[in-house]
């Protein structure tokens, strides 16, 4: 990965070199046959502006899980499925920002657990 604080583009090549580099990840197919890729343990920060009435209103969560096709976080606010929205994932090596579609929300004891895939240009 690159340098510490650098910003890149959210690709599903950057986020597998992340887990590559952390984890040891490799692109494995998985028994579930709902999931393309294999998810990993993620606790980092998440950062997601949701559009609101007067502009975009700023969310810190925490990740939960993490795959080179989406990541799943926790939230204090609900989002609604199908949304768009811009993201960051903020990681000691490098920052990844892009854009991800909200897939789920459910209520969580910590919040809501939304499930967000990223959309690669």
């Amino acid at each position: 990965m690159p340098s510490i604080q650098e910003f890149l583009p959210l690709t599903e090549q950057a986020v597998t070199q992340l887990l590559e580099n952390r984890y040891g990840y490799t692109d494995k197919e998985v028994g579930d046959s709902r999931r393309r890729k294999p998810r990993w343990p993620f606790p980092g920060t998440i950062e997601v502006w949701v559009p609101v009435d007067d502009g975009e209103e700023h969310l810190l969560g925490r990740g939960v899980n993490l795959s080179p096709n989406g990541v799943g976080a926790i939230l204090d606010v609900a989002l609604k499925p199908m949304q768009s929205v811009p993201i960051a994932i903020h990681e000691p090596e490098a920052t990844l920002y892009g854009r991800a579609e909200v897939r789920h929300c459910a209520p969580h004891e910590e919040g809501y657990f939304v499930g967000l895939q990223f959309v690669f240009d």
